[in-house]
C-alpha cells in the first residue's frame, strides 16, 4: 500500500467469486478515499477506513451478484509512479456495498494487500 493518501485513482480490477474460480466483473475507472484525517492526525479511528467508487466495464451476472451463498471479492490495482500494488477492499464495521448498473460503491472499507 502507498504512504498515506487521502485520495488515489486507478483504472484496473475485478469482481471475482472465489468459490468459482470465475471473475464476474471487470472494473475500469475507480476511486479509493480515505475516511479518516490521517494526514493531520495519525491516531483517527477512521484513518484506515476508505470508500471505493468504480465504473465498471463489465456488470456482473445480477443474479450470482446476489447470491449471498457467493462470496464475492473486488481487487483493484493502483499504480504510484513505477511501482504497482493490488488490493482487496474488504469489509469493515457499518459496511455497505451497492451495485446500480455500472456503478459500484464500497464505503467503510479496509484494504488488503493481495
Amino acid at each position: 500500500m502507498p504512504p498515506v493518501f487521502r485520495r488515489i485513482d486507478g483504472t484496473h480490477g475485478f469482481i471475482e467469486i472465489p468459490m468459482l474460480g470465475t471473475r464476474i466483473g471487470e472494473i475500469g475507472p475507480w476511486t479509493l478515499t480515505r475516511r479518516g484525517e490521517a494526514h493531520l492526525n495519525p491516531q483517527d479511528p477512521e484513518a484506515a477506513e476508505f470508500d471505493l467508487t468504480a465504473t465498471l466495464t463489465l456488470v456482473p451476472n445480477e443474479a450470482l451478484w446476489n447470491d449471498p451463498d457467493y462470496e464475492k471479492r473486488v481487487v483493484i490495482s493502483m499504480r504510484r509512479g513505477k511501482r504497482t500494488w493490488t488490493v482487496q477492499p474488504v469489509e469493515g464495521p457499518g459496511q455497505r456495498t451497492a451495485l446500480n448498473g455500472r456503478s459500484l460503491i464500497m464505503e467503510r472499507v479496509i484494504t488488503h494487500d493481495v
